[in-house]
């Protein structure tokens, strides 16, 4: 879900200090924000004639999809919690009205002749069943949404038939509606995902009012980039990119051993965080290569009990929504985990309001619960240390709280 105005909208929103930050980074790239050759409006529409190629980031997903054959390991779930006076017609139109307006909804991954294409249903397919659950007491109400939740998060979308979402709306009361909303990770993204509500509710208020939405024109759709994408990405790029993480991640690979016992550095955490500020940009410098290109190049050693390359996954969005108001309706965004994770640990926040929150997944094989509840509490205790004392040497972040330090001393050492 991309557009020529999606940029500047994005840049707007940004905090004063995070807009600074990106002109400052746009300056030392020498690349203005505004320059066509940085920018969407260097997209031209995809010719007619020819086909849709997947992007690399959707390249990329098909690998990992394919690794977990008719699975819903990837899909994204949403929990909209809708409540106030909701008109069920006007909902229906205005997610029929998103799927309209983006195509890339109507995606679908048919193979021909040996290889996975990219196709556009022509019309939106809503097929969203409305179950009343109103005569029932609360607590059947909420047994049955987790019921509902529960299939959802089990059942699989063959990539090759459109669509690659699912709407269920139930309703609780004549004011309280819950949809539950699933989506191919091969059509959407956490970040795709915001925008889907925002145009959503931007239609809904819009037939409501009975007025014309207030949302820009698009010039271009995700086909048109991904076409944009491969074509103008050289050979000579790409090996750019692929020599870059050959070096990187050069034989043999360290495997990350938890817990860490033991910090040996001296380096200032102010200092650290430097080295790495300039590692993930170099990273994300070297970005559009196919994941599955650099595993074929680096062929690290299979082992089953841990996945190739990395083992640990730490994700940052700052695109989380959680709630929006209209006038006659209030809508409240849940994200729904599906519990699974391929790696040790699995480690997500997301900016909600003026504060942080997140969650952690991990292998089960490996880590106990009291285990992960003791690995976040020292994560706090970092946060909390470099926060009021940045300029802190690595090896003098405590781990420990005051009171874990009192119990070493006092409970497991009597005198």
């Amino acid at each position: 879900m991309s557009n020529d105005n999606d940029l500047s909208v994005r840049r707007a929103n940004l905090s004063d200090a995070k807009r600074s930050l990106l002109q400052k980074r746009l300056q030392a790239a020498k690349v203005s924000p505004t320059d066509s050759k940085s920018s969407n409006q260097s997209i031209q529409k995809k010719p007619i004639d020819q086909p849709i190629p997947l992007s690399f980031a959707q390249q990329r997903q098909w690998f990992m999809e394919q690794l977990r054959s008719n699975s819903a390991f990837y899909n994204l779930t949403e929990l909209i919690h809708l409540e106030g006076d909701i008109q069920v017609p006007i909902l229906i139109k205005a997610l029929e009205s998103v799927f309209e307006r983006q195509e890339v909804l109507r995606a679908y991954f048919p193979m021909v002749d040996g290889q996975v294409q990219q196709l556009i249903f022509p019309t939106p397919v809503l097929n969203m069943p409305i179950i009343d659950l109103s005569s029932f007491p609360r607590s059947i109400q909420q047994s049955h949404l987790q019921d509902f939740i529960n299939q959802e998060l089990k059942a699989p979308f063959d990539l090759s038939i459109s669509p690659l979402y699912r709407c269920k709306l139930l309703k609780f009361s004549q004011n309280h509606y819950k949809l539950i909303f699933v989506i191919s990770h091969m059509i959407a993204d956490g970040w795709s995902q915001t925008v889907l509500i925002k145009e959503l509710t931007t239609f809904y208020e819009a037939f409501l009012n009975n007025t014309k939405a207030s949302l820009p024109d698009l010039t271009i759709q995700y086909a048109d980039f991904a076409y944009w994408q491969t074509q103008n990405i050289n050979n000579a790029q790409l090996q750019k990119e692929l020599d870059y993480w050959k070096s990187q991640l050069a034989s043999p690979l360290p495997v990350l051993k938890l817990p860490i016992s033991k910090r040996l550095s001296n380096q200032t955490f102010k200092a650290d965080l430097k080295n790495f500020r300039d590692l993930t940009l170099a990273a994300y410098a070297n970005q559009e290569i196919p994941f599955e290109k650099i595993v074929g190049q680096i062929q690290p050693d299979r082992d089953l009990s841990r996945t190739p390359i990395f083992q640990i996954i730490f994700i940052l969005q700052n695109s989380a929504l959680t709630k929006i108001s209209l006038p006659s309706l209030e809508m409240f965004v849940e994200h729904i985990d599906n519990g699974l994770t391929d790696y040790e640990l699995f480690f997500s926040i997301y900016e909600q309001g003026d504060h942080l929150s997140g969650f952690l997944k991990y292998s089960t094989d490996l880590f106990e619960a009291n285990d992960i509840s003791q690995l976040l509490k020292h994560y706090l205790n970092i946060l909390s240390a470099i926060v009021s004392t940045p300029d802190v040497s690595l090896s003098e972040i405590p781990l420990l709280s005051s009171q874990e330090i009192n119990q070493i001393i006092f409970d497991f050492n009597p005198l």
